[in-house]
C-alpha cells in the first residue's frame, strides 16, 4: 500500500509547477487584444468627431447663401404680386366704351409698371396684354 501513496510524500513539485503557473502568454494576448479593441474604438470615435465637425463646417458653408436666396424669393414674390395686380387691372380695358378709351387705359396701366421693380419687362408685358384685349374687343365688335 505504501507504494501507491509515494507521490504524496514528494517534496519536489516541479511537475505540478507548470500546471499551477497560469499561461501568461495567453493572458497577455487577451489583454493586448482588449487594449487594441479599446484603441480601435477610441480612434473610430475620434474619426467620427472629425467627420461630424467637417460635415457641420460644410453645411454652414453650403447654407450661407440662404438668407440672400430667401430675400430674392421674397423680392420675386413681391414683383410677381405687383405684376399680377397690374394684369388684373388691365382687364378693366374690357369695360372701355371706345377704342380710344381702351388705349388710354392700357397706356395708363402700363405706365404704372414704371414703379415696379421689373418695370421694362412688366411694361412690355402689359402693353401686349392690353393690345390683345383691344384686338379682341375690336374683332368682337364691342366698341361703339
Amino acid at each position: 500500500m505504501g507504494k501507491n501513496y509515494d507521490f504524496l510524500k514528494r517534496t519536489d513539485l516541479s511537475v505540478n509547477d507548470d500546471f499551477l503557473k497560469p499561461d501568461l502568454t495567453e493572458v497577455e494576448k487577451e489583454l493586448n487584444e482588449a487594449f487594441e479593441e479599446k484603441e480601435r474604438r477610441e480612434q473610430e470615435a475620434i474619426q467620427r468627431d472629425i467627420e461630424r465637425t467637417e460635415y457641420a463646417r460644410q453645411t454652414a458653408e453650403n447654407t450661407s447663401y440662404l438668407p440672400a436666396m430667401l430675400w430674392a424669393v421674397r423680392e420675386g414674390n413681391e414683383i410677381n404680386r405687383e405684376v399680377l395686380d397690374l394684369h388684373k387691372e388691365m382687364l378693366n380695358v374690357l369695360t372701355a366704351e371706345s377704342k380710344k378709351e381702351a388705349e388710354s387705359m392700357v397706356t395708363e396701366i402700363a405706365n404704372k409698371a414704371k414703379n415696379t421693380n421689373d418695370s421694362i419687362n412688366t411694361a412690355i408685358s402689359l402693353y401686349k396684354h392690353g393690345n390683345s384685349l383691344i384686338q379682341f374687343m375690336s374683332n368682337a365688335g364691342l366698341f361703339g
